[in-house]
């Protein structure tokens, strides 16, 4: 039996005086009633498993902390795309 793998991509493009940075998955998604509280601190949704729920925390404060903002857009059964943007030096 052969088990489909997830497919990750990642992009980068610079706007004036930002970057935005995007990740994108074509794995499960996030349910609707997880996706508001996903970059909340030991948050675990549906289906976490194992996780610790820290994983989107940390990466949006360290993003918040140098001043930039972080989204994500999701459907459930086909994947997540997380992007962050940051001030260039």
């Amino acid at each position: 039996m052969r088990i489909p793998r997830e497919q990750v991509g990642v992009s980068v493009r610079a706007s004036g005086s930002t970057a935005q940075v995007t990740v994108a998955d074509t794995g499960r998604g996030i349910v609707p009633e997880d996706e508001p509280h996903v970059f909340k601190r030991f948050y675990r949704g549906v289906g976490a498993g194992t996780h610790l729920g820290l994983g989107l925390y940390i990466a949006s404060e360290l993003v918040r902390l140098h001043d930039g903002q972080m989204w994500l857009s999701t459907t459930p059964g086909k994947g997540t795309t997380v992007s962050f943007t940051l001030p260039c030096a």
